[in-house]
């Protein structure tokens, strides 16, 4: 293999120059042997990137040779902290996890630099025949992801993923493990995984339980447009009138939306009440009427109680009503009082690193001003400190589209450029936002820590081990306080 051309390269001493001629023979034998341990560090965790089991083995003996008694091929670590085992099982190579697990005595569970087992990175990048043979050798089916609380049933269940789902159930794993997105039935709801959601529910998931404050299993299902989901947990107890910190019910937040008369229908069906307020003291036929859906407000009006507040309780009444001037006048004030009273606390979540709820507050924010630039430039800081590039970028697009001139907007893109790896790009925004701002230092620390990235990967001879990391995007890395620090192969 080409790989093992490069090892034989390494390893020539004509390959290593001496430094200066006043360096002794066994200094120059120990840095031939370091390099060469390196080479064959490199090369493992290649083959176990690609399932090359045959070179996998020989660079394990070799590794083993040449330190005897040493941590081996155990103790080998790529730049992202993952050894050859939680490569091996986040690429789905199971022949090589096996003779890791069984041929060279590594534990099942053994951790990363940043915490993950190698069942979590089986879960996480929907390798089924990986994780059911990781559990049949003992692996922990709840070990959570340190970062982000993510434990290998919520990627079953963000994946859609029932066969995992089911083999980690039957091994103990925890249905009600939550974290700040909330628990595994939270996940299926929203991702709209039925199958899924069943075998949670079968297994005592609670369908009321509420994430973050904020979102129940049934919100999520609604989030997820997912309506059989929406049924299944009202077949198995879900509060139909349960409401987050905002006071939102899912019938309000379903009369918020278009296209969703299914839901309304559903949630009316089965108890919900239509005459409880939002936080503005809107009832959902007035949510309803915002948004012109005729027939809800033809459905609501049957079981609303008469505002007081509207000259014409009727269909075409209502609708004239929340079109006038004065009722859009008073909405705009009310609404941006509570933007600013939301934007506020999702600064304090920042503040106190709850990201996740910092997220979810400026975007309930972004629902009463979708046209501030601060709050898309906040989340996005959000999504970098999680990892989640994509986001990221997206919020920080937005966010120069609105305001153009803010250098900020560019300095968020850059950022998110650079967790994505696009070092070309995030080049180009960084020195966008210098151009508006010659003077920020964050943004002139941000553009040479892109570039000496870049100039990195240039010297790199090897393949990035481990790259999915920083592509999924529901993984986490950690991020600094003004800018994501990037594993350059992670």
């Amino acid at each position: 293999m080409r790989i093992s051309v490069c090892i034989r390269i390494f390893v020539l001493p004509c390959a290593f120059p001496l430094l200066n001629q006043g360096v002794a023979v066994a200094d120059e034998r120990e840095e031939v042997r370091r390099r060469y341990h390196y080479c064959c560090a490199g090369a493992l965790l290649h083959a176990a990137v690609l399932g090359d089991l045959r070179l996998l083995a020989r660079m394990a003996a070799e590794m083993n040779a040449a330190a005897p008694g040493g941590a081996g091929a155990g103790g080998v670590r790529s730049r992202c902290g993952r050894g050859a085992l939680h490569l091996a099982a986040a690429n789905g190579r199971t022949q090589v996890c096996r003779f890791l697990l069984e041929g060279c005595g590594l534990p099942v569970d053994a951790l990363s630099t940043s915490g993950e087992t190698p069942l979590l990175l089986a879960a996480t990048f929907g390798h089924t025949a990986m994780a059911a043979y990781l559990l049949e050798r003992g692996a922990d089916p709840s070990t959570p992801d340190p970062d982000g609380g993510d434990t290998p049933l919520h990627w079953a269940a963000y994946n859609g993923d029932l066969e995992l789902a089911k083999l980690l159930l039957s091994r103990g794993a925890d249905v009600g493990a939550a974290n700040a997105r909330g628990t595994a039935l939270h996940v299926a709801t929203a991702r709209g995984h039925p199958a899924v959601v069943s075998v949670l529910l079968d297994h005592g998931a609670d369908p009321n339980k509420i994430a973050n404050c904020v979102f129940t299993p049934l919100v999520s299902s609604l989030l997820g447009g997912s309506l059989e989901c929406m049924k299944l947990l009202i077949q198995a107890g879900a509060n139909v009138n349960g409401a987050g910190f905002n006071g939102a019910t899912p019938l309000l937040l379903a009369c918020s939306r278009p296209g969703t008369i299914g839901f309304i229908k559903c949630l009316l069906e089965s108890g919900a009440n239509p005459n409880i307020p939002d936080e503005l003291d809107r009832l959902p036929v007035e949510l309803a009427a915002i948004h012109a859906e005729q027939e809800v407000v033809e459905v609501l009006l049957l079981s609303t109680h008469c505002a007081p507040t509207f000259p014409d309780w009727s269909v075409g009444g209502i609708i004239g009503y929340v079109n006038s001037a004065a009722y859009k006048e008073w909405a705009r004030n009310a609404s941006c009082k509570r933007k600013d009273d939301l934007k506020l606390q999702g600064n304090s979540a920042f503040n106190s690193k709850n990201y996740d709820a910092a997220i979810l507050l400026y975007s309930l924010a972004m629902k009463f001003d979708n046209t501030d630039p601060m709050l898309y430039s906040n989340r996005s800081v959000c999504w970098l400190h999680l990892g989640i590039g994509d986001e990221a970028l997206s919020d920080a697009q937005i966010c120069s589209k609105i305001q153009p001139e803010w250098a900020k907007g560019y300095f968020r893109q850059g950022m998110a450029f650079f967790l994505l790896q696009d070092y070309a790009s995030a080049s180009e925004v960084l020195h966008r936002a210098l151009k508006l701002d010659p003077r920020n230092v964050a943004i002139t620390k941000a553009l040479r820590d892109v570039l000496e990235a870049a100039n990195l990967r240039k010297e790199e001879s090897s393949a990035a081990f481990g790259r999915q990391k920083s592509q999924k995007k529901r993984n986490r890395s950690r991020a600094g306080d003004e800018h994501t620090q990037i594993l350059i192969h992670g």
